[in-house]
């Protein structure tokens, strides 16, 4: 299953799937702006985001399964008004910001549990990849890197060149 294109607004959402050929079109359960999405096997994760200004942050994931054509829905351990989202070996990595704390959300497919961990440089957004078993924060001039294996931290100040 492939998801080839993702396309969202405030209250509705569009996107392509391989399983059908068509464009799909779906409504959010938790209206909501600024939020992240991922794919993981055929389900489509939609989460985080602002729904209303000033800071009414949302804790609210959309899931549609794109073969069973089937929308459920689940929940951060908290609001989170930035999500930075991405998939990796049979897990989606959700890199949270809210106002008081950072976090990492982890939600692994095959056992359908989810873990938290904190990470240790705190505010502000992130920019975010997973290579290598390790997931690379960057911001304010420094890289944290958190090793999935040990469930360790690192951090190392980024250069300009």
């Amino acid at each position: 299953m492939k998801i080839n294109t993702l396309l969202f607004t405030l209250l509705a959402l569009t996107f392509f799937t391989d399983a059908n050929g068509q464009w799909t079109k779906g409504k959010l359960s938790d209206p909501r702006s600024g939020l992240s999405a991922c794919v993981l096997g055929s389900k489509i994760y939609f989460s985080g985001g602002l729904k209303s200004l000033p800071y009414n942050a949302s804790q609210r994931i959309d899931i549609y399964d794109a073969e069973a054509n089937v929308w459920s829905q689940d929940s951060f351990s908290k609001p989170y008004y930035s999500v930075a989202a991405k998939t990796y070996e049979n897990k989606a990595y959700f890199a949270c910001t809210s106002l008081n704390e950072d976090n990492i959300e982890i939600f692994d497919m095959a056992t359908g549990l989810w873990e938290t961990v904190k990470i240790p440089l705190q505010g502000g957004d992130k920019s975010f990849e997973i290579f290598d078993d390790k997931i690379y924060l960057e911001g304010s001039g420094n890289a944290q890197i958190y090793d999935i294996n040990s469930k360790t931290w690192s951090s190392q100040k980024l250069s300009v060149y």
